[in-house]
């Protein structure tokens, strides 16, 4: 199994077919029906670590504290600290898993702006 971003949504699909570059991976659509769709290794975040694959320090199941650009009410980008689990790893970044009222959420972050949660 891996997260991929697909039409927008971070969702978890399955490798059918994996290549030096690419990999096939079936993914339910918005009507819940299989599609099969072809994404570069890069675009793939796994929720195991695979070795060769994937070169960082995090680990899956690390708690994480991280930065997340949002806009503000005066419309300003600002960096908001927030805190998740890693549950998948890719190659220049992570999906990371936060409770919105107790709703899980999932979201990809860059390594350069994750850090142990102290």
């Amino acid at each position: 199994m891996v997260y991929l971003k697909y039409k927008g949504r971070i969702k978890k699909g399955k490798i059918i077919g994996f290549g030096e570059f690419n990999a096939k991976v079936m993914v339910p659509n918005e009507r819940d029906r299989l599609k099969i769709k072809r994404v570069r290794i890069n675009k793939l975040y796994f929720p195991k670590e695979i070795e060769g694959l994937i070169e960082t320090d995090f680990k899956v199941g690390d708690e994480v504290a991280y930065l997340e650009e949002i806009v503000n009410e005066k419309e300003v980008y600002v960096d908001v600290k927030r805190f998740g689990t890693i549950v998948g790893l890719g190659r220049r970044a992570a999906v990371i898993e936060y409770n919105v009222n107790d709703v899980p959420k999932l979201f990809v972050v860059d390594y350069k702006r994750i850090g142990i949660k102290e």
